[in-house]
Parts: structure tokens; sequence; C-alpha cells
């Protein structure tokens, strides 16, 4: 999650620096939208990755509930 807060933080940096040359109707440079496409492709990896941990958790929490049922069981019935 921090991950991505920071690369909104700078998407936001270089995004407002892009609107300073279009406000002054001047071209904007290729590394500044470089940078941009680069940002956004790590903020969709960073998205993938959050649902994926998210994924794993959920997985874990199932298996845990799982486990813990049937530790009743067979407590129970022993």
């Amino acid at each position: 999650q921090s991950s991505l807060k920071s690369a909104n933080y700078r998407l936001a940096d270089w995004r407002n620096r892009m609107d300073q040359y279009r406000k002054r109707n001047a071209p904007v440079p290729t590394m500044i939208q470089e940078e941009i496409k680069r940002i956004d492709g790590e903020k969709v990896k960073i998205q993938n990755e959050i649902v994926q941990k998210r994924g794993e958790v959920a997985a874990a929490h199932q298996m845990y509930d799982e486990l813990k049922k049937r530790f009743a069981e067979l407590k129970g019935g022993g």
C-alpha cells in the first residue's frame, strides 16, 4: 500500500510538471512523458501485487479456519 501511495505522489508530481509546460503552450519533454508512462506501469504492477497478496492472506485465513475446525472435531471425537 505504501508503495502505491508513493507512486501516486510521484505521478502527481510529474503530471504537475507536464501541466506547467502545457500552460505555457510549450512542448512537453520526452523525459517527462516517459517517466509518467513508467510510473503508470509501476502502479499497475503494484496494484496486481496487492491483489495477489490479499488473495494469499485470504487463502491463509481459510486454511487456518479449516485446521481449527478439524482440530475441534478431533478433540471432541477423542
